[in-house]
Order: C-alpha cells, then structure tokens, then sequence
C-alpha cells in the first residue's frame, strides 16, 4: 500500500494541524490494517487498488473521543485526497478535502 504499483491510485490523508487532538496521534487504518500513526499536521500517502475501501482513523494514547469510518471509492487514474479531523469534543471525522 506504500509505495506505486501498476494498477494503484495514490491516496493521500492529512491530519488537521493545530491543538485538538493534538497530545495523541490518530491510526489510519484501511480495510482494518493499520497503515500510520499521523501527528497533527502530518500526511501520508497510500497506493490503492480501485474499488471500495473502508478506512479509519481512532485515537492512538490516552486521548479521548470514538472512532470514524468512512466507505470510500478509488476510481482508476483519480488521486485523491481525504482529511481527518476532531471536533471540540474530540470525535473525529474522515471526509475529502481539496487541500
């Protein structure tokens, strides 16, 4: 999933930068493996088959706040890009992103 092979699409997910959530790290995981430990501000770049995924993120320490999923579809020769953030009360949401 880490690096371009034939037939992949890149996939990028950014974690929000800034204070909340900001003590602990979030896992990313896609199709229930875990693939990075993201700090705020940081990104990471994911080569996928086309196709469903299911991919989230939860809280990796003591932070509090619940999981989040999301179904997303990788469609050939289509990079995309998805954000994952925390709310005030520190649930977190995965959606895509322009940025």
């Amino acid at each position: 999933m880490s690096k371009s092979a034939p037939g992949t699409v890149p996939v990028t997910f950014k974690r929000d930068s800034g204070l909340m959530g900001g003590a602990c790290s979030q896992r990313l995981y896609v199709n229930g493996s875990p693939i990075a430990d993201l700090r705020a501000g940081q990104f990471v770049v994911i080569y996928l088959q086309p196709g469903q995924h299911i991919v989230g993120a939860r809280p990796n320490g003591v932070c509090g706040g619940g999981d989040a999923e999301a179904e997303i579809t990788v469609r050939e020769g289509q990079a995309r890009s998805y954000r994952i953030s925390s709310d005030q009360g520190g649930s977190l949401k995965i959606q895509p992103t322009a940025f």
